[in-house]
C-alpha cells in the first residue's frame, strides 16, 4: 500500500448519501488537503453503477468515505464493488469508523480515521498511506496515537467548492450550515459525545470554538461565492460559551448581519441569552426535551433539564418571538406509554413552532444502548442491522401494535403538539392512529414542509423547492 510520490496525489471523497445537508467534516479537510498541496474531489450518488465510470475518469489513488455506525454497511459494499473495477487506496472516517475501526477488517477497505482528521489525513497521504497517529490499517495494531485537538483559527477555511460544484442544488439551496465550533461537554446517554469525549480528552479542550472574527470572515466568503440569505448553525449548543455569544452578537450583526438559526440548551437559557440571541439576528432555535418524564429524562437519559428549565425556555422563546423546534426521543427502553404520552403534554405546554419526534436507535458505544442490552430491552444488534433511520421502526422488545403505534406517533406528533384538540379528543385521536401510515407520511411531509419554510423564514423558487423537496423525500426513504 506504499505509494509514495513526488507529485500532489489526487484524491477524491464518495459519498454514498444524497441528502440536503451540508457535509461539515468533507470541507474541513478538504482545507486542509488543499492547503498542503494535494488535490481533492467529491462524487455523490446513491447508485454504484453511476459512480464507478466517473471514479475511472478521475482515477484517484486514494477514495475517502465518511460514515455513521448504520451507514458502513454501504460504503463496506461500495468500496468491494469498487475494488473489483478499480485499484485504488480507500479510506474511511466519521463516527462509523471512529468508534468501530476493526469494522474494516473484514472488508476491501484500506484504513480508518479516528477521530479528527485534519492533520492526519494530509500525513497519511502525503507519507504514502503508512501507519500514524488517528490511523487504523486494516489487519493492523492501531498504537493508539492520535494529533493533539486542532485549534480551529489555525485552520483554513472549510472548503466547500468540490461539493458546491458537484452538487449544485447544494449551493443554491436558501440556507447553508456553518459549525461555530467543536464539542459538547455534556453526557446524553443517546448521543454519541460521551464516548467520543472519553476517546479524545487526553488530547486538548474538548470543547473549541472559532473566534468571531474567524467565524464572521468564514461566513462572509461564503456568501461572496454562493446565495446565502439564511444561516444554519451546526453546533450541538451554539450558545455553551457565554461571554462569545455576547461578543458575537456585538459583532455578527455588523459584520455579516444574515439571518441566523442555531441549537440551544434550556439549562444555558435566560433573558440575557434569549435577548442576545434576537439582537445579533437569530430567526429559529433548535432544542430538546427527548422525554417528558423529568425523572426518565435526567436519571436514563442524563439531560439534567427541569421541566420548570423547558417551559421557561419556551416562555422566553415565544416572549422575543423566535421560531423554536423541539425534538423529542420514543422508543426509548423500558419507557411506557404513560411516559411517551407525558412528553407528548410536555411538548403541549411548551407551544413551540413545531415539534418533532424520532425512534431511538441503539447505535454501538452509546451508555444507552448498553443500558437497553444490560436491561434485556433490546438484544446487542450489529451495524447492519440497524434501523437505517429515525422513523421506520424500534429496536426494543415490544408488542407488534406497541411497534405500529410508534411508527404512527412519529408522524402524528407534529400535528398532535401543534393542534392540541387532536390529541385530547379521544374520538379524533383513535381515527388519527387507524390511518395508514402512506396517508400519515403524505400529511407528515406536506405539513412538516409548511411549518420547516415558516420556522426558518426562508424562501426559494419554486423549481429549487421541488427539487429540495424531492431529495429530502428520497434520503429518508433510501
Amino acid at each position: 500500500m506504499n505509494l509514495k510520490t513526488d507529485k500532489p496525489l489526487r484524491t477524491l471523497f464518495v459519498d454514498l448519501s444524497e441528502d440536503i445537508y451540508d457535509r461539515h467534516g468533507i470541507y474541513a479537510i478538504t482545507a486542509s488537503l488543499r492547503k498542503e498541496g494535494i488535490e481533492t474531489g467529491y462524487l455523490c450518488s446513491t447508485s454504484h453503477e453511476s459512480l464507478i465510470p466517473k471514479i475511472i475518469q478521475l482515477r484517484p489513488q486514494l477514495v475517502m468515505y465518511s460514515s455513521f455506525s448504520h451507514t458502513l454497511n454501504s460504503y463496506r459494499e461500495f468500496d468491494a464493488f469498487l475494488k473489483k473495477r478499480f485499484d485504488v487506496v480507500s479510506i474511511i472516517g466519521g463516527a462509523g469508523a471512529t468508534f468501530n475501526p476493526s469494522y474494516i477488517d473484514n472488508t476491501t477497505i484500506n484504513a480508518a480515521c479516528i477521530g479528527e482528521g485534519d492533520h492526519a489525513l494530509p500525513r497519511f497521504i502525503a507519507e504514502g498511506f503508512g501507519p500514524g497517529n488517528n490511523i487504523y490499517l486494516r489487519g493492523e495494531a492501531c498504537d493508539g496515537g492520535m494529533y493533539p485537538l486542532a485549534n480551529l483559527d489555525s485552520l483554513p477555511f472549510p472548503d466547500r467548492d468540490s461539493v458546491y460544484n458537484s452538487d449544485p442544488l447544494r449551493a443554491r439551496l436558501p440556507s447553508k450550515q456553518f459549525i461555530s465550533g467543536r464539542g459538547c461537554p455534556y453526557l446524553c446517554t443517546y448521543c454519541f459525545n460521551h464516548s467520543y469525549n472519553n476517546l479524545i480528552k487526553k488530547h486538548g479542550d474538548i470543547v473549541r470554538k472559532k473566534s468571531v472574527e474567524y467565524l464572521c470572515e468564514e461566513i462572509l466568503q461564503v456568501k461572496s461565492r454562493y446565495s446565502l440569505p439564511m444561516v444554519v448553525f451546526n453546533d450541538d449548543t451554539f450558545i455553551l460559551n457565554r461571554d462569545w455569544l455576547l461578543r458575537f452578537a456585538d459583532q455578527y450583526p455588523a459584520k455579516v448581519g444574515i439571518p441566523f438559526s442555531c441549537n440551544i440548551r434550556a439549562n444555558l437559557i435566560n433573558e440575557d441569552v434569549v435577548r442576545a440571541l434576537k439582537e445579533s439576528g437569530c430567526v429559529a432555535v433548535n432544542w430538546s426535551i427527548e422525554s417528558g418524564d423529568e425523572q426518565y429524562r435526567n436519571t436514563i437519559l442524563k439531560r439534567n433539564i427541569t421541566d420548570e428549565q423547558i417551559l421557561h425556555t419556551s416562555e422566553l422563546l415565544n416572549r422575543y418571538n423566535i421560531n423554536h423546534r423541539i425534538g423529542n426521543l420514543i422508543g426509548l427502553p423500558g419507557e411506557t406509554p404513560e411516559q411517551v404520552n407525558k412528553t407528548i403534554e410536555l411538548n403541549i405546554r411548551a407551544k413551540a413552532t413545531c415539534s418533532l419526534v424520532n425512534i431511538f436507535v441503539p447505535y454501538p458505544g452509546l451508555d444507552l444502548t448498553k443500558y437497553a442490552v444490560q436491561g434485556g430491552y433490546c438484544e446487542d444488534v450489529p451495524e447492519d442491522d440497524l434501523p437505517k433511520n429515525f422513523f421506520s421502526r424500534s429496536a426494543m422488545h415490544a408488542t407488534p401494535e406497541m411497534h405500529l403505534w410508534l411508527k404512527r406517533l412519529v408522524y402524528i406528533f407534529p400535528l398532535v403538539t401543534k393542534f392540541p384538540g387532536l390529541y385530547f379528543n379521544q374520538s379524533l385521536n383513535r381515527f388519527m392512529f387507524r390511518l395508514p401510515i402512506p396517508i400519515l407520511r403524505v400529511v407528515y411531509e406536506l405539513f412538516f414542509g409548511f411549518m420547516f419554510r415558516k420556522l426558518y423564514r426562508v424562501k426559494s423558487d419554486l423549481g429549487t423547492t421541488l427539487q429540495l423537496f424531492w431529495r429530502h423525500f428520497r434520503s429518508l426513504i433510501g
